[in-house]
This record gives C-alpha cells, structure tokens and sequence, in this order.
C-alpha cells in the first residue's frame, strides 16, 4: 500500500473519532433518576480479582413512576429493604445510588411500595 493511501486512512479515522467525541460533548450524556428496594434474594456474586461483586437486577422506577428493570453492582451486600435513588445513563447504567428514606420518593413511586 502507497505511504499517501495509508496517510489518508489514518487522518479519515482520526477525524471519524474526533467528530463522534464532538457529537457526544455536544449532546451530552443526560442522566435519569431511578428509585429502587433492594431485595436482597435478587442479586448474584461474582468475583473481581480479590473483590466480591453483588450485581443487583431490579425493578426501578422514574419520577412518574415509569418501571426498568436496573442492573448495578457493589462491593457489598446492601441492607433488605433499603430504598436507593439511582442515577442512571443510557451508556453506562447506574453510575452512583445512594440509600434514601421512603418519604424522599416521588409519590408516583411511594404507590408502589406498599408502607
């Protein structure tokens, strides 16, 4: 392959990248909040290098109570019933929950969990 052919290759791919990463930037990654209960029968362990992962798979809910099943891991266990918020993205799941109490849940999500 000629030095020029190889040269053009390697600038369309660098700009392909580049022009996704500006697409990206541009419209922004928005996040979403997910309210769950931790059941602690719906979760599984895997094993990362010297760490127990927990992978929970749960039913949560938006703001208006919209139901997606959540998938997130932790480094452990989480207390039964425990409320969380979950905020989520489209590509890359639950980036971070913290455990709330019931009263913080949207009313739409507190008809779903029954007191």
């Amino acid at each position: 392959m000629k030095k020029g052919k190889i040269i053009s290759i390697v600038s369309g791919s660098v700009l392909l990248v580049a022009l996704v990463i500006a697409v990206v930037c541009f419209f922004g990654e928005k996040y979403q909040y997910f309210y769950t209960q931790i059941d602690n029968t719906q979760y599984q362990t895997t094993i990362d290098g010297d760490k127990t992962l927990y992978e929970y798979k749960l039913d949560s809910y938006d703001e208006k109570g919209k139901a997606k099943n959540v998938t997130f891991k932790t480094t452990r266990e989480l207390r039964g019933g425990a409320f969380l918020k979950l905020k989520y993205t489209n590509l890359g799941g639950v980036v971070t929950w913290e455990e709330v109490q019931r009263e913080a849940l949207p009313e739409a999500v507190q008809g779903v969990y029954p007191q």
